[in-house]
């Protein structure tokens, strides 16, 4: 078995048994774009006072009266009695990431009521993903890692095998007459200010998170007279080749883990060699895979596992996303020197087959239109040379695997634009973390210097996203800020947090 050591999205988040979807002919029945209400299609947090319905949306803004999407949509009521009218819009990072798995749960959990204090709140699926319609969904890619899970592959091996199953998955989204050219985010930003239109408001407010961030930056750019403030949670500058930097960006916060463990008293005495355990873990299951057992949720069915050092080196890669690695991966390398998977087999069931509706084929219609045209493979592949050894043949292979996908996936470059700092005047709140592997903080840094009307506030080791680690807090923080743009927010909790 082989685990993707890219996103969180290219190594699952993909259910096996979708239905296939049928031939793609949308068209216009009426206005649009327009909002129609319909039962709910998410499972809502019990109580909620939300509403469910659809965007409908044109395939191509520049083109009228042309093919349709329709895009899901759940609007949860302001508690106010007068609400205010510039409702708070959330997007989703990825690209791909569907709400019903992250944001919503976070409505479950009852963390947002401060949110919901002042103005309504909206979620919905970006075009291509999740419950909108059509979603970009790729089951090829689970079908192909549960195929293989028994099987030991080299990583160039499982590459190719990933390659085959990501170019089926294309066949079929073609077949079913996806326009891949529709899938990017200047499209995705004109479909926020529809979304705005047509539920009549004026004015918005936008929080992104990682690949939504860049969402809001092409709206703050190609709308900005409907933005009344933004935040930016894991940003990503539109100027960065990230995937350039991306491999290196996750060693230096791997090697930043193995150092804070190296200086902390309490982590030594409990794992005194964390750095050489995790080499010896990974050569010792390169050289005798450990059996274990996954369960896909969509079915039920049970597949045997055969785990080796490069699937658990790729696991921990995913792993340094979430807020609390420092606990988990110590304690995993732990049981692993002792040939014990009970931590494994959740991380396995977390990041292989995870319950979120992410869509791999509207990530790769983003990346190879707005990535891979400007990004040079070759000096991407001259930051593997400085990897940890145990990642090198990883991300070489997945690199090559990168740019060969959107060699092949058949959607065109997008302009020059998409590589421009955007420099809009929105109050903005820009919210970073210090081991953040995927958008490190010195992108929020850049992004500051972007906006001349942002506010920077950095928050300690909570992994990817604040949103994702920071808890009441950063939901505070937040709602100050949409509260009142013009000042900054209060960020006594981020103190605290970084002196404890």
């Amino acid at each position: 078995m082989r685990i993707r050591v890219s996103s969180l999205l290219a190594i699952g988040a993909i259910l096996m048994g979708i239905a296939p979807l049928p031939a793609f002919s949308a068209h216009a029945a009426g206005a649009v774009p327009r909002f129609d209400a319909v039962p709910c299609m998410y499972t809502l947090p019990d109580g909620a006072n939300a509403t469910c319905g659809y965007l409908t949306v044109p395939e191509f803004h520049a083109v009228s009266n042309g093919r349709t999407l329709r895009l899901a949509v759940v609007r949860f009521a302001s508690t106010a009695a007068v609400p205010q009218h510039d409702p708070l819009i959330y997007l989703e990072g990825g690209p791909g990431g569907g709400i019903a798995g992250g944001i919503l749960q976070l409505f479950k959990a009852g963390i947002p009521p401060a949110w919901l204090a002042q103005r309504e709140v909206i979620l919905f699926d970006q075009r291509g993903v999740g419950k909108s319609e059509p979603a970009l969904d790729c089951p090829e890619n689970l079908e192909r890692v549960l195929r293989d899970a028994a099987t030991v592959l080299s990583p160039r091996e499982s590459a190719a095998h990933d390659l085959a199953a990501t170019l089926a998955c294309r066949d079929r989204l073609r077949a079913q007459g996806i326009n891949f050219d529709a899938y990017n985010s200047a499209e995705g930003a004109a479909d926020v200010n529809d979304l705005r239109a047509a539920l009549g408001y004026d004015t918005v407010n936008l929080f992104g998170t990682s690949y939504g961030t860049r969402v809001a930056l092409t709206v703050m750019r190609d709308f900005p007279q409907i933005v009344r403030s933004a935040v930016l949670d894991g940003p990503v500058p539109l100027e960065v080749n990230k995937l350039e930097e991306e491999n290196r960006n996750f060693d230096v916060v791997l090697r930043q883990f193995f150092a804070t463990c190296a200086a902390s008293a309490s982590c030594q005495k409990s794992y005194p060699t964390l750095a050489g355990d995790f080499s010896a873990v990974v050569q010792q299951l390169n050289t005798q895979p450990l059996p274990t057992k996954i369960t896909n949720t969509a079915d039920g069915k049970t597949y045997d596992v055969l785990v080796t050092g490069d699937d658990v080196a790729s696991l921990i890669s995913e792993t340094l996303y979430v807020s609390n690695a420092g606990v988990i991966i110590p304690q995993m390398l732990a049981q692993l020197k002792a040939r014990n998977t009970v931590l494994l087999d959740i991380i396995i069931a977390a990041f292989v087959i995870p319950g979120a509706d992410d869509s791999t084929g509207a990530y790769h219609s983003v990346i190879c239109a707005e990535e891979a045209p400007f990004n040079d493979i070759a000096r991407a592949q001259v930051t593997t040379a400085d990897l940890l050894p145990e990642f090198r043949e990883i991300a070489a292979s997945e690199l090559d695997t990168r740019f060969e996908v959107c060699k092949q996936w058949g959607v065109s470059p997008r302009g020059e634009i998409e590589t421009r700092a955007v420099t809009a005047t929105t109050p903005t709140l820009i919210l970073t973390s210090d081991n953040d592997p995927a958008t490190p903080a010195r992108y929020g840094t850049i992004i500051a210097a972007d906006l001349p009307n942002s506010t920077l506030v950095a928050f300690p080791g909570v992994g990817h996203t604040t949103i994702a680690g920071g808890g009441v807090c950063i939901v505070s923080v937040i709602a100050a800020y949409i509260n009142d743009p013009t000042t900054p927010p209060p960020t006594a909790c981020v103190r605290a947090a970084r002196m404890t």
